[in-house]
C-alpha cells in the first residue's frame, strides 16, 4: 500500500495556512508511515504491540474499495450502535456482579481499577477491529483522493502511549470518584440512565466544544493542539495523536468537569451509569476518527432532540474538521453537532448528503463475525477481487490469488467481479457448486444472501473458471 506525507493544511492544498515560524521542519511533523513494511526485527516495542493486537486501521494485504464523492453510501441504523455499545458496556459489570455472587464479597478499589482498565482496552480494541473490517467493505471518505493516515514512523511510541494512558486513567478516575466496595454494580444502576446517556454526551460536548474551539483560536493553545491536526485523514489510532497538554484535558479534564456538572444537576451518576456513559463516549471518539464511508451518527438517547434541530453529528463532520481545517476551522463538536449549530460553526457536508444515502443498504454491527454483505455494484472494484460465502454463514472478501494459493474448503457460493475495458465494475457472476452462474446482478445479490441459486434463475456455463479435481471450493485458474 502506498504511503503519503501530509503535514500541514497548506501541503494538503488547502487555503488555510499554518503560520510559518521556522524554515526548519520538525521531523516529527511528518505523517509518513512506512514502518509496517520494515523488517519486523527492526521494530520497537510499541510497533510490535500494535501489530500483535491488530490495531492497524487497514490490512496491507487487502484492497480498500474506492468511491467517487457522488456514489451511494450505506447507513448504520441507530440501534446497531446502541447494541454494540450496551453489549460491551454491560458484560464487565455482569462479570463483576457474578464474582460478588460467587464469593460473597466485593473487589478492592485497586482490583476494580485493574479489571475495568483491562476491559476498557479490550472493548476499544474490539471496536478498532470492527472498523477495520467495515473499511475494507465500504471504503473511506475522500478515498478517491487520499488513503487513511497510518501511525507515522516518527511517533509510534507517542501514539500507543496516548491510547494506553486514556484507557488506564479514565477507569482510575471513575473508580476514584464513583466506585464503592459497599455497593455492587447492579445497585449503582439508576432509572435515570437513559437520560444520563443523552445528557452526558451533550454536556461533555458543550465543554469540549469550547475547549476545542479556544485551542484553535488562541495562538498559545494552538501550539499544543496543532500536532493533532497534522493528520488530514485520521484513523482510530490517531484519536489522541496530540501533545501531552491536550491529552490531560481530553483524558481527565473534560470527563471530570462533565461528571461534576451532571451531579450538580441532581443526576445520580453511580459507577455503573458513569461506566456506560463513558463507553458511549469512547465509541464516538474512535468512530469519529475512522473516516468510514458510512452514514452513521453517535448513538445517544437524545437522538429525537438532535434530529429536530438538525444537530446530529456524522462521521464526515469531524473528518472535514481535520481534512479542510487547520488553525481556522469548524465542526468543533465530537459527540453532537448541537453547539456547532447553535454557535454558527457548522460546515457543509460533501459525501454524507441526503441524495447519496442508500437507505436500502443497512449495515449491521455484528458482535462476533464479519457482516455478510453483497458486493455494491457501484464500487469500482478491480480484478482479482472476489467475495465468497462459506457454509457457516460467514462472509468476507479476499483476492483471487489468495484463494488459489491457500484454498478455501467449504465454499458454497462465490461472486467474481468482471471488468470491461474501461475498468469499471459493470456486472458480476455467481458461481455455484454446479459450476453455473447468473449474470443478473439483482439475482446475484439474492444468491449471495441466501447461499444458493434459485432453480428458476437463468444460468450459463463458465468456461473461464476451472474447478480443481478432488478439492471442493478451490479453483485452479480464473480467466
Amino acid at each position: 500500500m502506498a504511503t503519503s506525507t501530509i503535514t500541514t493544511a497548506s501541503e494538503a492544498g488547502k487555503t488555510t495556512m499554518a503560520p510559518a515560524t521556522s524554515t526548519t521542519r520538525n521531523h516529527k511533523d511528518s505523517m509518513k508511515s512506512t514502518w509496517r513494511t520494515w523488517d519486523k526485527k527492526t521494530w520497537n516495542h510499541e510497533q510490535k504491540i500494535m501489530d500483535l493486537l491488530g490495531l492497524h486501521p487497514t490490512d496491507l494485504n487487502r484492497e480498500v474499495p474506492v468511491f467517487a464523492k457522488t456514489d451511494k453510501m450505506a447507513y448504520v441504523p441507530h440501534m446497531e450502535g446502541h447494541k454494540w455499545i450496551l453489549f460491551h458496556a454491560l458484560w464487565p459489570l455482569l462479570v463483576h456482579q457474578a464474582y460478588i455472587y460467587l464469593t460473597g464479597r466485593n473487589i478492592h478499589w485497586l482490583a476494580a481499577f485493574a479489571f475495568y482498565s483491562i476491559t476498557y482496552k479490550f472493548n476499544a480494541i474490539r471496536e478498532i477491529h470492527k472498523m477495520r473490517e467495515l473499511g475494507h467493505q465500504y471504503g473511506y471518505l475522500d478515498g478517491d483522493k487520499h488513503e487513511r493516515d497510518q501511525v507515522p514512523d516518527s511517533r509510534t511510541k507517542e501514539v500507543l502511549h496516548s491510547l494506553t494512558s486514556t484507557a488506564t486513567i479514565r477507569p482510575i478516575v471513575s473508580c476514584f470518584l464513583a466506585y464503592a466496595t459497599s455497593q455492587d454494580p447492579l445497585s449503582t444502576f439508576s432509572w435515570y440512565l437513559p437520560l444520563e446517556i443523552g445528557a452526558y454526551g451533550a454536556i461533555l460536548d458543550f465543554w469540549f466544544y469550547w475547549y476545542h474551539r479556544v485551542m484553535h483560536e488562541n495562538e498559545t493553545l494552538w501550539s499544543f493542539h496543532r500536532t493533532h491536526h497534522l493528520t488530514k485523514h485520521p484513523s482510530p489510532l490517531l484519536t489522541l495523536y496530540a501533545d501531552s497538554v491536550q491529552e490531560v484535558f481530553d483524558i481527565i479534564g473534560i470527563p471530570i468537569i462533565t461528571y461534576g456538572t451532571m451531579r450538580l444537576m441532581g443526576l445520580p451518576m453511580g459507577f455503573a451509569d458513569w461506566w456506560i456513559c463513558q463507553q458511549y463516549v469512547v465509541f464516538a471518539e474512535l468512530w469519529g476518527h475512522s473516516g468510514l464511508r458510512l452514514y452513521s451518527t453517535p448513538p445517544t438517547t437524545f437522538t429525537p432532540i438532535l434530529r429536530f434541530f438538525d444537530a446530529e453529528l456524522l462521521t464526515e463532520d469531524h473528518d472535514l474538521h481535520h481534512r479542510q481545517g487547520w488553525k481556522n476551522s469548524y465542526n468543533y463538536g465530537k459527540q453532537t453537532r448541537l453547539w456547532d449549530r447553535l454557535f454558527g460553526t457548522c460546515h457543509e457536508r460533501i459525501e454524507a448528503v441526503e441524495g447519496n444515502i442508500d437507505w436500502n443498504t443497512p449495515v449491521s454491527l455484528s458482535l462476533w463475525f464479519p457482516t455478510p454483505h453483497p458486493v455494491p455494484l457501484e464500487s469500482p472494484l478491480s480484478i482479482p477481487d472476489v467475495v465468497y460465502q462459506m457454509d457457516q454463514g460467514r462472509s468476507t472478501r479476499e483476492s483471487a490469488s489468495d484463494i488459489l494459493r491457500l484454498g478455501r474448503p467449504g465454499i458454497s457460493t462465490i461472486s467474481v467481479p468482471l471488468n470491461t475495458d474501461d475498468r469499471t465494475f459493470t456486472t458480476a457472476t455467481m458461481i455455484t457448486q454446479g459450476s453455473q452462474a447468473s449474470s443478473d446482478p439483482d439475482i446475484m445479490g439474492q444468491q449471495l444472501a441466501v447461499g444458493a441459486a434459485p432453480s428458476s434463475v437463468p444460468t450459463t456455463s463458465l468456461p473461464a473458471v476451472t474447478r480443481s479435481s478432488g478439492q471442493s471450493g478451490t479453483f485452479d485458474e480464473v480467466g
